[in-house]
């Protein structure tokens, strides 16, 4: 699908980074991921465009959450009402990254606690909502249900346009499997420099027909260096 380049040089405060196609929309990692964007706009037919997108990787520090915070910004940026949703039902972040509640969220949602919409949080970038993680489940498998998924999923669908799920590495649980049953597809992060190939094969494995690949997305990319 592309590549997104590193930003270590360009941007040292965390929140900035995270944010970066919104505080920083004309840099060219903001460009990155517009083109990714178009990628996937291209893969699909118009009469049947992908609406609902999985974001994984296959180890930890390979930067899904980023992918997915970012493309879900440029999403919104295009003037898409668009939801990104935190999977990552051990370790997510991205209610920290969007300064919002966290006592209502997917969790509560899945365990009929919370409706959707309560659970859902308008964040201050324009045409993008978000719903957090929620209250930490201990047994997050037990919420992870397919049809609760779905129907979550549906009623997002007939408020948003584009839908982004960031979810845990294939390597440690299932979850991206789970959600991206219910998706258009996953989009395959990888590390630039740091994963190894096998890996990548191995995680091609482990998905296997169970969820669409729509893509890889390979991030962090030292771009003066590998420019040969």
């Amino acid at each position: 699908l592309g590549y997104i380049p590193s930003i270590k040089k360009e941007l040292k405060n965390r929140k900035d980074a995270d944010l970066v196609s919104h505080h920083k929309h004309y840099s060219y990692v903001a460009e990155a991921f517009g083109k990714v964007k178009t990628s996937l706009l291209a893969a699909c037919f118009a009469e049947n465009p992908f609406k609902t997108f999985v974001v994984s990787s296959f180890m930890p520090k390979e930067g899904k959450s980023f992918v997915a915070t970012n493309l879900a910004i440029v999403f919104a940026a295009a003037g898409e009402p668009t939801l990104l949703i935190d999977g990552d039902m051990r370790k997510g972040r991205l209610n920290k990254i969007f300064n919002v509640g966290n006592k209502k969220g997917l969790s509560n949602t899945l365990a009929g606690v919370s409706s959707f919409h309560e659970a859902v949080a308008p964040t201050n970038i324009e045409n993008l909502s978000l719903l957090p993680l929620g209250v930490a489940s201990p047994n997050p498998m037990e919420l992870l249900k397919a049809d609760k998924i779905k129907a979550i999923l549906q009623e997002a669908g007939t408020k948003f346009k584009k839908i982004v799920i960031d979810t845990p590495p294939v390597l440690s649980v299932t979850d991206a499997l789970v959600f991206g049953g219910e998706c258009d597809g996953l989009i395959f992060v990888i590390k630039a420099g740091a994963t190894p190939f096998q890996h990548i094969i191995d995680a091609q494995k482990m998905i296997g027909g169970r969820v669409k690949i729509l893509g890889a997305l390979l991030n962090g990319v030292d771009v003066k260096r590998s420019r040969h």
